[in-house]
């Protein structure tokens, strides 16, 4: 089974898997520089991007196994939420056209999951979990889109293996996901 995570935004979305004890992460097209704003566009710009570094990096079947875990971000401003909903949409389109599977994980649960049930109130979250995920697994990132992915991918691997949740909070936090969905 191959895990992604997968931080979705309308200008620098990102993902993270590991495959054969290799972990691949990347940016997905910049589309802030795009001098026409038609969202559906956009939207397509990033699913295709998606598509193709993916089947660079996995095979036919690996595509089928593949279980996605996806920032769910919740946004006032109604323009911007249309348009991260349907950016969602297309992408959880394509996950289904590949056979897989996604979960979807708010940004509260994630910033817990990662900085501790201390830290989760107050301060620059962005920085804060950028300094705690080099610190607890030592990879240096230079946006927090990435560092996200990342973090989600970290997220789903202790979801399925709870061996891998590196604290206690971390295993809270994954049965309380578990519940929230079970109840679902």
């Amino acid at each position: 089974m191959i895990i992604i995570g997968l931080d979705l935004s309308l200008n620098n979305s990102a993902f993270c898997l590991r495959k054969n004890g290799k972990l691949y992460f990347d940016k997905l097209v910049d589309t802030s520089q795009l001098e026409y704003t038609n969202i559906i566009d956009r939207c397509a710009l990033i699913a295709n991007d998606l598509e193709d570094k993916l089947n660079e990096i996995l095979t036919k079947r690996q595509k089928m196994h593949a279980v996605y875990f996806i920032e769910n971000v919740f946004i006032q401003q109604s323009k911007i939420a249309l348009q991260l909903n349907a950016l969602g949409t297309i992408i959880r389109w394509l996950i289904f056209l590949r056979q897989g599977t996604w979960f979807n994980v708010s940004p509260q649960t994630l910033k817990s999951f990662i900085l501790g049930k201390a830290q989760t109130k107050g301060g620059n979250k962005k920085q804060l979990m950028l300094k705690a995920i080099y610190k607890n697994y030592q990879y240096d990132f230079d946006d927090d889109n990435t560092a996200d992915a990342f973090a989600l991918h970290k997220f789903g691997v202790c979801y399925f293996e709870r061996k891998f949740c590196l604290t206690q909070h971390q295993t809270y936090c994954i049965e309380r996901f578990y519940k929230q969905i079970m109840e679902v």
